[in-house]
């Protein structure tokens, strides 16, 4: 069983919850708080907890968890906000702890000084003993929720689309690209009508969605409401279809777990994968190799996370600390490092984006020590860029130099 590190007291997040002002404490946060208690043992991944918070995506999830988490860091007594700084650890881990799941997915779990303060303050209610679900409830889908919301876990997903992969057809394949990689999961079926070629007639994006749907669902064992007439809504057990845009046409939202799942399975490409990791997959590989694949790219993704952590959420060079302006550089390439190597978060450095780049081309590198060392070809646009000669990594780790051996031997220009 893992050991989980102790940050603070119930009473100390009890006294952090209760300090903050009403500004500081939005909708969202009390809701996303309730949510992931009320899930079995607190356990659940950031998809699923989108799913039931009514959430766009997990992404959306995290971005709340931080910034609540920054909120309760900043009211702990000092000596539970060194625990945390001390082992360089995100801001998320404030009020959660995490282990790894399979497929490339993390399960957050609620801490239980946190779960018990919550309790005292009346934020949530004590009304079954979480860490005792019931048998009914520990099947395939979640049972904790409205037939159109249960939870689907990522996994099942996978295994769905590994088994039916091949015998997609090219209208599934193009509806399910566009939907995730153009209109980034939301979209109305007229605009995935008309960007697919499939003509004005919506309904063709509807029949798409519920032959997929169906095979998925007798896989993964979702349930399915009827309409009026008998028929079943299978498009629910992948897509909901609540809400509406502007002009009142009805949205198609792709559930969290399963648009993860079809980053796994590598039937989209995920937000946020550096352009080499792209270059190196061919697509028209085996099942068996794509999915190998497609899981170090999900790796790559939660590998900003973890570069996150190691680094204190702040640029390894300039100390810069919005994460919307760092990018995540691996300083041997993914080109031609090992999925170990790809995996790895001494592999890596977090940049701004004029670092990154300038790194990525080998006009720059980095000694052991951390100075920065500037390539003679590029030095004076560099210097107007604002790079030179003084900067250095702050805090260069044993594991970090065989990597950055590499990276001047084989990626610097000198």
């Amino acid at each position: 069983m893992k050991t989980v590190e102790y940050i603070a007291s119930a009473e100390e997040y009890r006294n952090a919850l209760g300090a903050l002002k009403k500004d500081e404490v939005f909708k969202r946060h009390q809701k996303l708080l309730a949510a992931h208690y009320s899930m079995p043992e607190h356990k659940a991944t950031s998809a699923e907890l989108a799913l039931v918070c009514r959430m766009h995506s997990g992404s959306s999830v995290d971005g709340t968890y931080v910034h609540l988490g920054s909120r309760i860091y900043d009211r702990l007594p000092s000596h539970a906000q060194d625990r945390i700084v001390s082992k360089k650890n995100w801001k998320i881990q404030v009020l959660c702890h995490w282990e790894a799941s399979g497929y490339g997915t993390s399960v957050w779990t609620l801490r239980a000084e946190v779960v018990e303060a919550l309790e005292q303050l009346g934020w949530v209610q004590n009304t079954t003993d979480h860490n005792q679900t019931p048998q009914s409830e520990q099947g395939n889908v979640r049972s904790i929720l409205p037939t159109t919301d249960q939870i689907i876990p990522v996994e099942l997903y996978v295994k769905a689309l590994s088994q039916i992969h091949d015998e997609m057809n090219s209208r599934e394949l193009s509806v399910i690209k566009a939907h995730y990689e153009v209109f980034g999961q939301q979209a109305t079926a007229g605009q995935l009508s008309n960007y697919t070629g499939l003509g004005q007639d919506y309904r063709a994006v509807n029949r798409v969605y519920g032959m997929l749907a169906r095979r998925i669902n007798s896989i993964t064992g979702a349930k399915v409401d009827t309409r009026a007439d008998g028929s079943e809504k299978h498009i629910e057990g992948i897509i909901s279809t609540r809400g509406l845009d502007q002009e009142g046409h009805a949205l198609l939202r792709m559930k969290p777990t399963f648009a993860e799942a079809l980053g796994v399975v590598g039937l989209v490409d995920v937000d946020g994968l550096e352009g080499a990791a792209e270059d190196n997959i061919d697509m028209s590989s085996g099942s068996t190799t794509r999915l190998a694949l497609s899981q170090a790219r999900v790796g790559q993704g939660r590998y900003r996370q973890s570069l996150l952590e190691v680094w204190d959420g702040r640029c390894s060079v300039t100390g810069v600390s919005d994460t919307r302006l760092l990018y995540a550089s691996h300083i041997k390439p993914w080109k031609n490092s090992t999925d170990v190597e790809r995996l790895d978060k001494f592999n890596g450095l977090l940049l701004t984006p004029t670092l990154d780049a300038a790194f990525d081309k080998g006009l720059i590198s980095f000694m052991d020590s951390g100075k920065i060392a500037i390539s003679n070809y590029s030095k004076g646009d560099l210097m107007k860029l604002g790079i030179h000669g003084t900067m250095c990594i702050a805090d260069v780790q044993v594991e970090h130099h065989n990597y950055l051996k590499y990276h001047r031997e084989h990626v610097f220009q000198g």
